[in-house]
């Protein structure tokens, strides 16, 4: 079940549309194709018909199954003019005024992406008059008050617009240093733009991420009341509300420790308490060097806690782990939920630390060697057995007699003359970093012999793998040689996972999917023939496998002006194989810049940005891949 969903944020446009539904980003076409282009054009006036330069147009691809992909973006020039060459599509077309000063409008002339009217580009024909006449915006201002011990560098600083019909982020901002009514005053002003006529319920601090401060509905209603509780802001066409104001309270906190299964602390994990049921803002925190945690900014009522990665930023503690248990021993599964009451300016202390994570390998599946007598000459293969984590790291130990064998440290062995007459066996030991190593010995062979005991199939070289153990390579079976008096067998191939058969494979090549990542894959090879009983070898198992490589097939952009203020906006480089999602961080001097608002994919200028430069990392993961990172930027400092 989903507990914690990506924060609420609608943001205007890009955000929107990267955030709060699944990305989905085109796929690149072969080097053959060859694509002839159309164009779109139009202007863009306001609402007296006065040409608007410098407005944002965003072209989003419709995609087949519903979804939508970024495919470019322009800006009007100073006649309010603007074309842009798209490949042959359906596409929704987007307006924006970075400047706040206009409602934003998607094609044709309405306020909603879902009643937006597609616009077709065909090859060799520009598609003209998709035009846009852009309404003056109203906006909604006032001053919020913190506490001294707020922190602006989390969800402390956020104001949000709820279109409360819908649920719908209208607008949003981030409280700025700069905008402090007076030093020490902790009272900071702000205002958001580009509101079109309607209700409004105003949100203080109510996102899902860190913060110190109990959230809250405008006016003075704490986050336990709920949202209902709020007093709506009615705001007429272009009309400018302001002395929406706040004074926000310090919240709740759960503190305690994290741990692994060994005892030893875990730092940079991230400890989440949330409520789904009154759809309350989650709240986190990360886990010290000590591994020791305070999750602030909690209201009065009950919470959840897990240990995971619930906003996809990547930290220590990639599978999310529950809290059901007084003794703080975490369960993948979420239910029992243990339900800590809490209240604002009080602290809930865990009894016990939290333990995360599997403390040792386990052998699930003893290692297996054939019973029959291995034959001098002819090669014995082993089972290694499943283990849990599966890509933990197998060594091997063949012994004669229960003696080890020096230097016969491979899944495979070839008894010699000196083994006639002793049963072999072999010891798998399995290490991982992070995990106590854990060992397991197979059965007995029966006794080796000279020769074989009676007319059979011989393996002359044993089968094997090529290629590269990653997801999204092909593997090669070599069937390996095979000999009888009465000429050569017929084989039969057989890809196997851990040991076990993967269905269908049974062909000559096989492709690593993400369900292969972490297990070793190897081939059975079974030959048979007329007269003779069936011969099967196992070759040596692969590495295990790794993750796939994401393969950018164009470069990030980033869009805006650098000025304080304005808002600059990320286009993630579409990827080969699709990336199915993308995160952000926006970078200040190549530095992180702390908050909630830097990991969208729009960034609002504040006051600290001046004279700096500005880039954004981005991102994108598929299931089974390794994250590929890009980073966009643009020449110049922030004016």
């Amino acid at each position: 079940m989903t507990l914690l969903a990506v924060p609420r944020r609608l943001l205007p446009l890009l955000a929107a549309l990267l955030v709060a539904v699944p990305l989905v980003l085109a796929p690149s076409l072969p080097a053959s194709a060859v694509v002839v282009q159309g164009s779109v054009t139009g202007t863009v006036t306001d609402s007296g018909g006065n040409p608007l330069s410098g407005v944002y147009v965003y072209f989003l691809r419709n995609t087949s199954g519903g979804g939508i992909s970024p495919s470019g973006a322009t800006a009007t020039d100073g006649t309010g003019h603007y074309v842009y060459p798209l490949d042959p599509a359906d596409y929704t077309v987007v307006f924006d005024d970075p400047s706040g000063d206009h409602v934003t409008q998607y094609w044709d002339h309405v306020q909603h992406l879902a009643d937006a009217t597609p616009v077709t580009v065909t090859s060799s024909h520009v598609t003209s008059a998709i035009d846009a006449q852009l309404a003056d915006a109203g906006s909604i201002s006032g001053t919020v008050t913190l506490p001294a011990t707020a922190d602006l560098n989390t969800d402390d600083a956020d104001v949000d617009v709820i279109d409360p019909a819908t649920g719908d982020f209208a607008g949003w901002t981030v409280l700025d240093p700069a905008d402090e009514t007076a030093p020490g005053s902790h009272a900071y002003t702000y205002t958001v733009t580009g509101l079109p006529a309607g209700d409004y319920r105003v949100e203080f601090a109510h996102e899902d991420y860190t913060a110190t401060v109990e959230a809250q509905y405008y006016d003075g209603h704490p986050e336990s009341a709920g949202a209902g509780s709020a007093n709506l802001v009615t705001l007429a066409a272009a009309e400018h509300a302001t002395g929406i104001d706040a004074t926000l309270h310090t919240g709740g906190t759960i503190s305690g420790t994290l741990v692994d299964g060994n005892g030893d602390p875990i730092a940079d994990c991230e400890v989440a308490a949330f409520n789904t049921v009154d759809h309350w803002a989650s709240r986190s925190a990360t886990t010290d060097a000590s591994g020791k945690f305070v999750v602030g900014g909690l209201t009065t009522g009950k919470y959840g806690v897990l240990v995971g990665d619930p906003y996809g930023t990547g930290n220590a503690c990639a599978t999310t782990e529950y809290y059901t248990r007084a003794d703080g021993d975490l369960s993948e599964s979420g239910t029992g939920i243990v339900a800590l009451s809490t209240a604002p300016g009080t602290d809930v202390a865990l009894p016990n630390p939290l333990v995360y994570g599997t403390p040792d390998i386990a052998n699930t599946a003893a290692p297996t060697v054939p019973t029959t007598a291995p034959v001098v000459g002819t090669q014995v293969t082993a089972n290694p057995g499943t283990w849990n984590p599966a890509d933990a790291t197998l060594a091997y130990q063949w012994k004669a007699g229960g003696a080890d064998i020096a230097g016969a440290t491979h899944a495979s062995y070839v008894p010699v003359a000196g083994d006639v007459g002793k049963r072999l066996s072999v010891t798998v030991t399995a290490t991982k970093p992070g995990y106590g190593s854990a060992t397991a010995t197979s059965n007995l062979t029966a006794p080796v012999t000279g020769t074989s005991q009676s007319t059979a199939i011989a393996n002359t070289a044993p089968p094997g793998i090529t290629g590269l153990a990653r997801v999204g390579e092909q593997l090669s079976a070599y069937a390996g040689s095979w000999y009888t008096p009465t000429g050569a067998p017929t084989t039969s191939l057989q890809w196997l996972r851990n040991g076990v058969p993967v269905a269908g494979a049974t062909g000559a090549t096989y492709v690593l999917a993400p369900v292969d990542l972490g297990a070793r894959i190897s081939l059975r090879v079974t030959a048979t023939k007329d007269g003779y009983p069936p011969a099967q070898r196992t070759s040596d198992p692969s590495n295990p496998v790794a993750a796939g490589v994401l393969t950018l097939t164009d470069v990030p952009r980033m869009l805006g002006v650098l000025k304080v203020g304005k808002v600059l906006s990320a286009l993630p480089a579409p990827a080969s194989p699709t990336a199915t999602s993308v995160r952000f961080q926006w970078l200040r001097n190549g530095v992180p810049i702390k908050g909630l608002a830097a990991k969208r994919a729009r960034y609002k200028l504040v006051r600290a940005d001046r004279g700096k430069h500005i880039s954004v990392r981005i991102t994108e993961v598929r299931p089974g891949y390794a994250p590929t990172v890009s980073v966009a930027k643009r020449g110049g400092k922030v004016r």
